[in-house]
């Protein structure tokens, strides 16, 4: 295609209201390459950003046109993957150490496995200095 004929294509496309992108469907490997422009007034558009929280606009629409409900995971969930993630960094961590033949601590193990599973039960202890306490 010729430079003057994409462009005509372009506007074209552009002024049927559908224009060509290329976003990955990662879920089918499909390129997504149509676009279609909506227009909202802004008590619509108020209402579907309350509607699609912090999902993006467009995987909002596209799931709620297909019947699938969209995924929102509330603020304790995420907090706790956040948190599950971190320690699963930690951890990871010294896998990698011991399987690059580096000498790790029993010890250092053994604390980062108890602070974890202090986590995952929900307690937390302030750390206290030694030399801070009084006799």
């Amino acid at each position: 295609m010729l430079a003057g004929q994409k462009k005509k294509a372009n506007e074209n496309a552009f002024l049927s209201g559908v224009r060509p992108l290329a976003k990955k469907d990662l879920v089918h490997g499909r390129n997504r390459n149509r676009c279609i422009a909506v227009h909202l007034n802004d008590e619509e558009l108020e209402k579907l950003k309350r509607m699609k929280g912090k999902i993006p606009y467009s995987a909002y629409i596209r799931n709620m046109l297909f019947g699938r409900t969209p995924k929102i995971i509330p603020k304790p969930n995420r907090e706790a993957y956040s948190e599950t993630a971190r320690w699963a960094s930690a951890l990871n961590q010294i896998a990698r150490r011991l399987n690059m033949g580096e000498d790790v601590e029993m010890q250092e193990v053994r604390e980062l496995l108890k602070r974890f599973r202090q986590s995952l039960m929900g307690i937390e202890f302030e750390q206290v200095d030694i030399d801070d306490l009084e006799d």
